[in-house]
């Protein structure tokens, strides 16, 4: 997997993630089987412009060159994605949300495994 590769499907999952939560974060809730309140929703589309802030992150440095900066992209991203897949495994195990929270551990787990690759593997 190349650099360049992970950081377009994080601009692309970014992107969609940040529409979603902006525009319709009731229906997000809804995907996880959580009742959506006001203060949720608020949060989310706050959450929404961090997810099309990193997107575009993403677009702008997805043909970087190797260097020390893209090295700690890659290593922040990782560990964040680490960290996703294990909260959202975490609220599944509590039965806090739906199975459809795997899905999006999934792509986490896939976007973790790929920035760990560039960072390892330049």
């Amino acid at each position: 997997m190349t650099f360049s590769f992970v950081a377009s499907l994080t601009a692309l999952a970014g992107f969609i993630l940040g529409v979603g939560w902006v525009f319709a974060g009731s229906r997000l809730f809804q995907r996880w089987g959580v009742e959506a309140h006001q203060d949720g929703i608020l949060v989310g589309r706050r959450i929404g412009v961090v997810y099309l802030t990193i997107a575009l992150m993403m677009i702008l440095v997805k043909d970087a060159q190797p260097s020390e900066l893209r090295e700690a992209i890659s290593l922040a991203m990782a560990l964040g994605m680490v960290g996703l897949a294990v909260m959202g495994l975490y609220e599944f195990k509590r039965r806090a949300v739906n199975a459809s929270m795997l899905v999006s551990v999934g792509l986490e787990i896939f976007l973790a495994v790929g920035f760990s690759w560039t960072f390892i593997a330049p």
